[in-house]
């Protein structure tokens, strides 16, 4: 059950290419996803219209990480690559370079969450009171500073309800 999410970020998905290449003319596009599992495909998805391309140009291949699709960009094995944005932010200037943003989501739908499993759902308020409350307490300021996050809010079922459409509409 989610329960919180941290405050004011986002997952938000990046279309890359190789730095200096233009979009494929060549059908069908290969396209380097981590796994057709997670909100970064969804997104990317959405973003395929915006450079125009359909889905059904293109062919995923899911390599399993956000670092494999890096590399299978790099290396030429797919055109394309749906990127977490960040797994981009961490990446040194010198592998950016190497790199194109071709397009990127910026619609903040979507988020990592804190979530509680069946064995503590009877005390999912007190969790979430606890983790919503850490920016308030010394020793929760210092866990959040390592984690760089300003703190946590509580998830809300529209948040949720956005993303579970997002993702039926893409599946």
């Amino acid at each position: 059950m989610p329960i919180a999410r941290p405050t004011g970020l986002y997952d938000e998905t990046l279309l890359i290419a190789r730095a200096g290449e233009a979009l494929p003319t060549t059908r069908p596009v290969r396209i380097a996803s981590a796994s057709d599992r997670l909100i970064v495909h969804f997104l990317g998805l959405t973003l395929l219209e915006k450079v125009g391309l359909r889905v059904s140009d293109c062919e995923s291949k899911f390599v399993g990480n956000h670092l494999k699709v890096l590399q299978a960009v790099v290396s030429g094995q797919c055109e394309l690559g749906f990127l977490f944005n960040e797994t981009w932010q961490g990446l040194s200037a010198k592998t950016q370079s190497g790199l194109q943003i071709l397009e990127q989501t910026r619609n903040q739908q979507a988020f990592h969450c804190f979530c509680v499993g069946p064995a503590l759902a009877d005390r999912a308020e007190e969790v979430q009171a606890i983790l919503c409350s850490m920016k308030d307490d010394p020793q929760g300021r210092r866990i959040l500073e390592d984690l760089r996050f300003a703190g946590f809010e509580p998830v809300t079922m529209d948040g949720l309800h956005h993303l579970n459409t997002l993702v039926g509409m893409s599946a």
